[in-house]
């Protein structure tokens, strides 16, 4: 399945929390180079790596439904295991 056979709405949700998730990268880099506290930083790359994994199980959920309605040549069990890796 291809990413523009996706919904307009699924789409804009995704890009508004790609944007969201630059913002967080943009606040670890000043942190960074500002010197901030590390407890703070190392919370923000956490909250970072958590809103990226979530955007991207959005991502799978959606393509995985989409998958299972477009016919009988979809290999189910490797979708469950790609759904499954990503946890």
């Amino acid at each position: 399945m291809n990413v523009d056979r996706l919904d307009r709405s699924e789409v804009a949700a995704l890009h508004r929390r790609l944007r969201r998730i630059e913002g967080q990268i943009r606040g670890l880099q000043r942190g960074l180079e500002e010197g901030g506290d590390c407890r703070d930083v190392l919370r923000q790359f956490t909250a970072t790596s958590n809103a990226l994994r979530a955007a991207g199980m959005v991502l799978a959920v959606t393509a995985f439904e989409a998958c299972l309605q477009e016919g009988d040549d979809v290999d189910a069990e490797a979708l469950r295991r790609t759904l499954m890796s990503m946890s």
